[in-house]
């Protein structure tokens, strides 16, 4: 607090693809459960317990079950949503070897080559590509889309397919009402701190 320093904390791990190409779906971290729970209590820490407790108790934490069938989520047709953040569309990540990638967390083996193919170029070809992306048909109708805030990267990293469902995230989304509630038992049985980071 003394040097004003603005921190974000996440309880959130992307799996590290452009590291290890193997590593799809997989990192050392917390279950989706674990991940959750400490979401919400990122939340409590951020804006004190007594807002938390406030907060939840109006619904905010109290998300509707996923109404995407299990046949959906393996046979949905359609075309999913396109990709809702930044990425390949307003900023980019070029690499140590100069590759311009839409997103930092995504590798890409055929990203153009910033010095070779210059800026204007390499941003064309990342444009077109983050257009042509579709995220999973079956997040599109998913009650706890919002909650879940899936992008692109998570997607990929969770399962090696812009199409397929991130099941990591997933859980995750799914836990966190129940977790949230646990939380918030336990801020009432200890008493209630108004302390927080605003």
């Amino acid at each position: 607090q003394s040097r004003h320093l603005l921190l974000q904390a996440t309880s959130y791990m992307f799996p590290p693809l452009r590291r290890d190409s193997e590593s799809i779906g997989k990192n050392n971290r917390f279950t989706p459960e674990d991940a959750a729970y400490w979401s919400a209590r990122i939340t409590s820490l951020l804006n004190g317990e007594a807002q938390y407790l406030q907060r939840f108790e109006a619904g905010d934490f109290s998300a509707l079950p996923c109404e995407v069938s299990e046949e959906c989520a393996v046979n949905c047709e359609g075309e999913g949503d396109a990709i809702r953040c930044r990425a390949g569309r307003c900023t980019g990540w070029v690499t140590w070897d100069g590759k311009l990638l839409m997103c930092g967390m995504i590798p890409n083996e055929n990203a153009p080559k910033v010095f070779e193919e210059g800026f204007s170029n390499a941003w064309d070809q990342i444009t077109k590509q983050t257009d042509e992306i579709r995220l999973p048909a079956a997040c599109k109708t998913c009650t706890l889309k919002d909650e879940c805030k899936a992008c692109a990267a998570m997607v990929y990293t969770e399962s090696g397919d812009y199409s397929k469902i991130p099941e990591y995230r997933c859980r995750m989304a799914h836990a966190y009402p129940a977790q949230a509630a646990k939380l918030a038992e336990e801020i009432r049985n200890k008493g209630v701190s108004n302390d927080g980071c605003q």
